[in-house]
């Protein structure tokens, strides 16, 4: 019953939303609530590390959306160096993570779609504009006419430059995103062998300490047949050198499934650097390119 309130209650807070209305579009219902988003507080505020277990991410990748113009949509609230958020919040990069992951959005796109203007890089601030009516289309072609063959050739080529750059960044940014999604599915697979190990070495522990106590505290017959008086058992002795023995295993078995994991995500991580390096790349090229457009063909670049 609990659950169904907390569903609605969130329904209704975002029926109007324009990214809960996208994931409506693209026929994503069965993934909008999950049961750990029903479970948490409406009335309390949780760090990153947190939100990142609600949501199955990374605390890194939650707060690459923090230094994008996302930011203004999910509207965490800053104290100190740290970030809080509300459900409000978490459900809103519930919906980012959701769209990106299975519509394949990029954060231009969701700008786009909430109609903020960016600002923190060139692409983010850049939204690609159509022509606001057709009598500025044609004024816009008149102009074109009236130049000489050289200057046009050289305005087409720069445009051809300027959309080349403009595909290039946002082919980057959708395979940053997708490193970042393979990463954080390589680290919970980590982190759900490790609590697998865990719970194995608990269960583990409590069965062989019981057996050693049994059998440390079994009265065992003397050479004349006349029972020994009952030893003490030494519990805490038996569960330190249980717990030595399987915390030990418990290691050499998780080591052996780790490595192939974390081998990948260092290089996961490597590909996605590079990635960020070119995208970088492209995004001061497309910065000098706006920069140099005079104002009639900076209309034309758009």
């Amino acid at each position: 019953m609990e659950d169904i309130d907390a569903e609605n209650k969130i329904i209704q807070e975002f029926i109007d939303d324009p990214l809960y209305k996208m994931a409506l579009f693209y026929k994503l219902e069965e993934l909008i609530i999950t049961d750990k988003l029903l479970s948490i507080s409406f009335t309390s505020n949780y760090s990153t590390n947190e939100v990142g277990k609600i949501i199955d991410r990374a605390d890194s990748t939650i707060r690459n959306h923090f230094r994008s113009d996302l930011i203004n949509y999910i509207k965490p609230e800053k104290v100190g160096k740290y970030y809080r958020l509300d459900y409000k919040s978490i459900f809103k990069l519930h919906l980012i993570f959701l769209l990106m992951d299975n519509a394949g959005k990029t954060t231009l796109d969701l700008l786009v779609e909430l109609g903020i203007e960016a600002t923190s890089s060139p692409l983010e601030g850049k939204r690609l504009r159509k022509y606001q009516n057709a009598s500025e289309e044609k004024r816009i072609n008149s102009e074109i006419e009236n130049q000489d063959l050289s200057s046009k050739v050289d305005l087409l080529e720069r445009k051809y430059i300027f959309q080349e750059v403009l595909l290039n960044i946002l082919k980057y940014e959708k395979d940053v995103s997708e490193f970042e999604r393979r990463i954080d599915k390589q680290s919970n697979a980590i982190e759900a062998i490790k609590n697998e190990a865990y719970i194995k070495y608990l269960e583990e522990k409590q069965s062989r300490l019981l057996i050693s106590s049994l059998d440390k505290s079994r009265q065992k017959p003397s050479f004349l047949g006349i029972f020994k008086k009952q030893e003490e058992v030494d519990v805490e002795g038996i569960s330190n050198e249980i717990a030595t023995k399987l915390k030990l295993k418990m290691k050499e078995q998780m080591s052996m499934k780790i490595r192939d994991l974390s081998d990948d995500i260092i290089l996961l991580q490597k590909e996605r650097d590079e990635i960020i390096s070119k995208l970088e790349n492209e995004r001061v090229k497309f910065s000098k390119i706006q920069i140099q457009a005079t104002s009639n063909e900076q209309v034309l670049l758009d």
